[in-house]
């Protein structure tokens, strides 16, 4: 199953219940040294339909066409900062 490869990784594993479409938005904090709040990273949207419901690797990076392992985030399909 998923899990139990996802637990190959670490011994803790993060499960989300799926949501139909609606928006996803990325926001992200920075701590300093001492564990406080120091940046705030741009919200990013991913846009998402009824056809296209979740983010698939192939919407994330760019993979190298010969080892087809990934090499950079992919650029398309969402927007910065997010309205």
């Amino acid at each position: 199953s998923a899990l139990a490869e996802a637990f190959k990784f670490d011994s803790e594993v993060l499960c989300e219940k799926f949501i139909p479409p609606g928006r996803e938005i990325r926001m992200a904090v920075l701590e300093n040294d001492q564990g406080e709040p120091a940046t705030i990273l741009p919200c990013v949207e991913y846009f998402l339909s009824k056809d296209h419901p979740i983010r698939t690797p192939e919407d994330k990076y760019t993979n190298d066409k010969t080892t087809g392992m990934p090499v950079c985030m992919a650029s398309g399909g969402r927007q910065c900062p997010a309205d």
